[in-house]
C-alpha cells in the first residue's frame, strides 16, 4: 500500500497536483501550460508517454489557449518522444 502514495516532495517541488501535471510538465511544458492542460484532461493518472498522446489526439486550436502557450504545446505535440 506505502508504494501506491505518490511522492509528495516531488509534488510539492514543482508545484504539480497530480501525475497528469508532472507529466506534462515532464515533456517539456511550463508550469502555467500543464496547469491548463491538467484542468482540462479527465484523467489524472496519465503517465508521460499517455499525455503526449493525450495532447497528440486533441484538436490544439480547440483548447482555448493563448497564442504563446498554443505555441509551445504545439512544439511539444509534434517534437517529443514518438508515439
Amino acid at each position: 500500500m506505502a508504494s501506491s502514495i505518490p511522492s509528495l516532495p516531488l509534488y510539492l517541488e514543482i508545484g504539480a497536483s497530480d501525475k497528469t501535471m508532472i507529466s506534462f510538465i515532464s515533456l517539456g511544458l511550463s508550469r502555467v501550460t500543464a496547469m491548463k492542460l491538467n484542468e482540462m484532461s479527465a484523467r489524472k493518472d496519465l503517465d508521460t508517454p499517455g499525455a503526449l498522446q493525450w495532447l497528440r489526439t486533441r484538436p490544439l486550436e480547440a483548447l482555448g489557449l493563448s497564442p504563446l502557450l498554443l505555441a509551445e504545446v504545439r512544439e511539444i505535440a509534434t517534437t517529443s518522444l514518438p508515439n
